[in-house]
């Protein structure tokens, strides 16, 4: 079945750049090139199409290409920027409350000059996983608080091999043990295939 595009009542009178999906149903759009966001929201009948536009509070500075996630209650991190106006590729981050829509920074990850436009994820206890993918490759394991919840006892983990890793236990996978059959209770099962060195697990 085909399907179509529709376009929106409401036009945003800005550049729209990133977006990103609130739990709460909003769509935040950053404004391109400026640390100006804003929040389209569904009407009520649930269709964007209707929706209304409606200004979002600033981050603290403008950034594009960067790392960016939803935590388990809601909030949006992000950190990095390819360029930003804290000068080219910072290694700066924060992180965006819908509730209070207010943003507040965290640390960067010790010893990262920059983190630019870095691959992320998100990991079952909070934590941002981010890769450096300039030379010398290496992840790094940034804590995000959850409301009402301590930081992981272990919040920095620093790994320079490129390669694949089991979150759990932050464990490389050896090509010389390849294949392999990827087994981690905290994540659902893992579709398609993933290759590590070049090999394919």
């Amino acid at each position: 079945m085909a399907g179509s595009w529709q376009g929106l009542t409401h036009q945003p009178n800005f550049n729209t750049s990133t977006m990103i999906l609130l739990s709460d149903g909003r769509v935040m759009v950053q404004e391109e090139a400026t640390q100006h966001w804003h929040a389209l929201s569904p009407d009520i009948h649930g269709s964007y199409v209707n929706g209304t536009w409606s200004p979002l509070a600033d981050m603290s500075f403008w950034r594009r290409y960067y790392a960016s996630g939803m935590l388990k209650d809601g909030r949006i991190v992000i950190i990095g920027g390819e360029q930003s106006g804290a000068g080219g590729d910072t290694n700066k981050g924060e992180i965006y409350d819908p509730v209070s829509d207010s943003w507040t920074p965290i640390p960067s990850p010790p010893g990262w000059a920059e983190v630019g436009d870095a691959s992320c994820c998100i990991l079952p206890d909070g934590r941002l996983m981010i890769e450096l993918s300039r030379p010398p490759s290496a992840l790094s394991m940034i804590p995000c608080r959850t409301r009402g919840r301590p930081l992981p006892t272990k919040p920095f983990a620093r790994m320079r091999k490129p390669g694949c890793y089991l979150p759990t236990t932050l464990s490389s996978l050896r090509s010389a043990s390849l294949p392999i059959a990827l087994s981690d209770t905290a994540f659902p099962p893992i579709l398609g295939r993933m290759k590590v060195q070049s090999r394919s697990i």
